[in-house]
């Protein structure tokens, strides 16, 4: 697959989760509750997008920093649904575990693209770790 094409899944991806956060946090938390945004998540959300943004946009430039960035952002993301399913592991004894009991429409595909990025930041550091003359050339 070319570089530009890799590039743009990977884009939709990330992007994707990012949008779906914000139909979950009115669902779980603002509508039922009227709880506002937790500033620190919200900060942190916002500094991992504007991480993404920044590695993807270099990436796509060809800078070098570009690759490293993205493959930290890339490390860091599956990091972190490897620990959330390592959390669901030792409390539920379920990885996974949207998939298997949702609780609605809304958490089944907000959670279903989460695993998908999970999966897919495996994919992508696979490829970018493969590929590394495509984005340090």
């Amino acid at each position: 697959m070319a570089k530009d094409h890799i590039l743009k899944l990977l884009l939709v991806t990330v992007l994707l989760n990012y949008a779906a956060q914000v139909p979950y946090y009115i669902h779980q938390y603002y509508a039922p509750h009227h709880f506002l945004p937790n500033l620190y998540g919200t900060a942190l959300l916002g500094i991992t997008l504007i991480w993404f943004l920044a590695a993807y946009k270099k990436a796509a430039s060809g800078q070098r920093s570009g690759y490293w960035l993205m493959l930290t952002f890339l490390v860091v993301e599956f990091a972190f649904y490897l620990q959330t399913q390592i959390s669901q592991l030792l409390i539920s004894h379920q990885i996974l575990l949207y998939v298997y009991k949702p609780h609605g429409a809304l958490l089944f595909v907000v959670f279903g693209i989460g695993y998908v990025n999970f999966f897919a930041a495996i994919y992508f550091i696979w490829y970018f770790v493969r590929h590394k003359r495509k984005f340090t050339a």
